[in-house]
């Protein structure tokens, strides 16, 4: 028998929920307050790369921004330690 998650879990579920739903919306400034301004990204190519606090979403995300009626639907949720994943 496991223990339910403890409040570190749940909290970073959350944060990963919010910065998804900033996605889906194209909401840079709601972006930049969960993840921080600029720094490392991934690339089309899987390559990380280093974008300005100022990047927009088609320089932070390329793949992302070309689908403008994005929808990001959330199936399953798992959190261990400091690290999300969702699929």
């Amino acid at each position: 028998v496991q223990d339910a998650p403890g409040p570190d879990l749940e909290a970073n579920k959350a944060l990963v929920r919010a910065f998804l739903t900033a996605l889906e919306a194209s909401d840079i400034p709601a972006m930049i307050a969960i993840r921080g301004g600029g720094g490392a990204t991934h690339g089309p190519n899987g390559e990380s790369r280093v974008v300005a606090a100022s990047a927009s979403l088609a320089e932070r995300c390329p793949m992302c921004a070309a689908l403008p009626d994005r929808k990001i639907t959330i199936d399953g949720m798992v959190a261990e330690g400091d690290l999300v994943s969702v699929r």
